[in-house]
């Protein structure tokens, strides 16, 4: 993924639209890579519309012209009233310019107005950036009763993760 980007161009955070899946789906898969994780069939990256779509989900991209730089959604988790925010990465070279706490804003308000008061996420133990960010925003850690509804997948190796929840 390219990563020169010209100052003077804003990136903008708005609702995903068909047409951002192809670079979506690349932006993904160099987080993944940056990260070393594997693309998996159950993280249904393929399926991004109907995973994050309709009446109970929906997926914010953080974009500059036609190149996805961050991404954020939501989908419902297994208590009414709950989503869970999945997907949420933002370019290495715009980590700490302050967009994800933007984005991080407007994913929540976009999803109390879906009627979610509650977020619910998984964060890697071995990340601790991401582990800061979500503390500073007022995450706080739990541990969920039944792992295995984990965001509609089984969640084989839960010892990997920390889960949060946040009333918004």
């Amino acid at each position: 993924m390219s990563s020169t980007h010209s100052p003077a161009q804003t990136p903008l955070i708005r609702a995903f639209q068909s047409e951002d899946l192809p670079p979506l789906l690349v932006f993904w898969e160099d987080i993944y890579q940056e990260l070393g994780w594997p693309v998996r069939p159950e993280d249904e990256l393929e399926q991004i519309k109907d995973v994050f779509s309709g009446k109970t989900g929906f997926l914010m991209v953080v974009c500059r012209e036609d190149e996805i730089l961050g991404s954020g959604g939501v989908k419902p988790w297994h208590e009414a009233g709950s989503g869970i925010l999945k997907r949420f990465y933002l370019v290495e070279a715009l980590r700490g310019s302050g967009l994800a706490e933007q984005l991080l804003e407007k994913v929540e308000a976009k999803a109390r107005t879906m009627g979610y008061h509650r977020l619910v996420l998984d964060a890697a133990r071995d990340n601790p950036r991401a582990v800061r960010f979500y503390e500073k925003a007022g995450f706080t850690r739990f541990e969920p009763d039944e792992l295995h509804h984990w965001g509609n997948v089984q969640m084989t190796q839960p010892e990997l993760f920390w889960f949060y929840e946040k009333t918004i």
